[in-house]
């Protein structure tokens, strides 16, 4: 059998998508946010270092999942929108 080109390895992504911090919106590199494309956990400014604590992940997404969440539905409650 031929050999895989594909090995596991084990992988940490640093940074993320730099996140308006009420609501939890992607900012545009031009400093306005983009309606509607929001982003949570690590995706969203997910920096570690070397003190990180287990399982802060976890709390993360928790956190900036339900903050996104909650201002997508005051956004689609919005009628003056």
């Amino acid at each position: 059998a031929a050999a895989s080109m594909f090995y596991p390895v084990p992988g940490l992504t640093l940074g993320g998508l730099v996140v308006e911090e009420r609501t939890g919106e992607v900012v545009h590199r031009d400093g306005g946010n983009v309606a509607g494309l929001y982003a949570a956990g690590r995706t969203a400014v997910g920096i570690c270092s070397n003190s990180y604590v287990s399982g802060l992940s976890l709390s993360d997404c928790i956190f900036s999942g339900r903050r996104a969440g909650a201002h997508a539905v005051e956004k689609a409650l919005d009628t003056n929108a």
